[in-house]
């Protein structure tokens, strides 16, 4: 079973992270694509300075070549008996036209660290492997490092009927903070949809590998393991005749909760400074997560990303 807690955990790490949700559920009760007429026919549904503020951040980062940043997350995920816990601090740099990103750092996973380095374009993302040394090349479905339309997200949260009741917005001095408190949406067909367009975006990549293990796992059924002589299974001893049995899984239903985001912006430059986000998750009764990650602007970055030659895999293994 500690075998499926360092799945889910390898791709949340390595495909997409957590941040930001689907087009999809930001266009729910909110069907214009026009911020400024949307506000116009909602103007009750949030603080037009929250607006404005998150507006001007929005086309500051569309007139700049890029930023660094910090990226802290940590994944506690339990599977019936067993807990593991992996942890890890990056550290990056994101180019916006065209999309690049780059990425190194630590990650820790219970009591074993390794090195972590990954590049991505608008199609790949190109993972380093230390054991062979070599770059490899993925396929890539979201993008890791998309501020700008984690942004126009954020916007059209803002813009949706009666977001006062789940969106609480404060200015401290240079800071705002929008703080996205999903658990408060009262209209609970718009809380089911918010929900499940974010499991879609964070787990939807996570459970079809789950799948392929599991049709591995068919695949495998009848298999004489008397040809594996020198391989010791001693989980298979006392299976009749050495051969493996038909294998008949049900892949549990995911069901996330306590879904917690903040976005920080600073006013005097306009610019976005850090987004934060919290949650819960349970795939039945056997696998329940906790899970945290935040992510903090260092610095504008003025450079550019050049991507590592690397060898095309169509699924990561």
């Amino acid at each position: 079973m500690k075998r499926y807690i360092s799945i889910i955990c390898s791709c949340l790490l390595a495909f997409g992270l957590l941040v930001g949700c689907s087009n999809d559920a930001s266009t729910e009760g909110n069907t214009s694509t026009n911020t400024s007429e949307t506000r116009a026919t909602n103007s009750a549904a949030m603080d037009p300075a929250a607006v404005e503020t998150l507006e001007k951040a929005i086309d500051e980062l569309n007139k700049i070549n890029g930023l660094s940043f910090k990226d802290h997350f940590s994944v506690t995920a339990k599977v019936e008996d067993i807990t593991s816990t992996t942890k890890g601090k990056l550290k990056g740099q994101v180019t916006f036209s065209p999309y690049k990103a780059k990425t190194s750092g630590k990650v820790t996973e219970d009591e074993y660290e390794y090195a972590f380095k990954t590049y991505e374009d608008e199609k790949h993302q190109y993972v380093y492997d230390p054991d062979t040394k070599k770059w490899e090349k993925f396929e890539l479905d979201k993008k890791s490092y998309d501020f700008q339309n984690d942004l126009t997200e954020f916007l059209n949260y803002l813009n949706m009927e009666n977001s006062k009741e789940w969106i609480q917005f404060t200015q401290n001095g240079d800071t705002s903070t929008y703080h996205f408190q999903f658990d408060k949406v009262k209209d609970e067909e718009l809380k089911k949809k918010l929900l499940m367009d974010f499991e879609e975006k964070v787990f939807g990549f996570e459970e079809g590998i789950i799948k392929e293990d599991l049709e591995d796992l068919d695949d495998l059924e009848g298999l004489d393991l008397s040809e594996f002589e020198d391989v010791v299974l001693p989980e298979l001893e006392d299976i009749e005749d050495k051969v493996l049995p038909k294998f008949d899984f049900d892949l549990p239903t995911i069901k996330m909760e306590n879904l917690n985001m903040k976005l920080t912006l600073k006013n005097s430059k306009p610019m976005l400074d850090k987004i934060s986000v919290q949650f819960t998750m349970s795939a039945g009764e056997l696998i329940t997560m906790s899970i945290e990650q935040e992510i903090t602007i260092t610095d504008l970055f003025e450079g550019k990303i050049k991507l590592p030659k690397a060898k095309e895999r169509k699924d990561p293994k």
